[in-house]
């Protein structure tokens, strides 16, 4: 078998031997082997994004799925159902303008300040949870500087 750059965007692969293996983009959780959970999350930070662009197109300050019209928000998504709809029907404010570093299936999102680097990280996990990506809070990570209380550091 052999494999070709434009079979790329649509499988993962990998190399065992002098052998090529392609798949098709399903999320596996914690038991797929890299090339797939990457592929695989890079589908769900794009249907982030396509979220985060609509949620933009609005004037209003704080933008909750629940507003915006349920056939635009099924457009945004991998796989449309009922099901889906209702779960982001909980989901935190969505933040209009997104900064994210993902490796694998470590994400970082970044931000000018605090609450929006906040804003971000809970939107993407409520996302990634719905799509068996289940993002730990122990994960949760802050690069501002820290602040001392009582010489804790909080």
């Amino acid at each position: 078998m052999q494999s070709n750059t434009r079979d790329v965007p649509f499988v993962g692969y990998t190399c065992i031997g002098p052998y090529v293996v392609l798949w098709s983009r399903v999320a596996f959780g914690s038991t797929a082997a890299p090339n797939q959970l990457d592929a695989s999350m890079e589908d769900v930070t794009m249907e982030i994004k396509d979220l985060s662009d609509l949620a933009s197109s609005t004037k209003a300050s704080i933008v909750r799925l629940c507003d915006l019209d349920p056939q635009q928000v099924e457009r945004c998504l991998l796989r449309p159902s009922p099901e889906a709809l209702a779960y982001l029907q909980g989901c935190p404010p969505v933040p209009k303008k997104m900064s994210i570093v993902k490796f694998v299936d470590d994400i970082y999102t970044g931000g000018p300040s605090k609450p929006g680097v906040r804003s971000s990280y809970d939107f993407f996990a409520h996302i990634s949870n719905g799509h068996d990506f289940v993002i730990e809070s122990k994960k949760r990570f802050a690069s501002w500087e820290p602040v001392w209380i009582d010489n804790i550091e909080e």
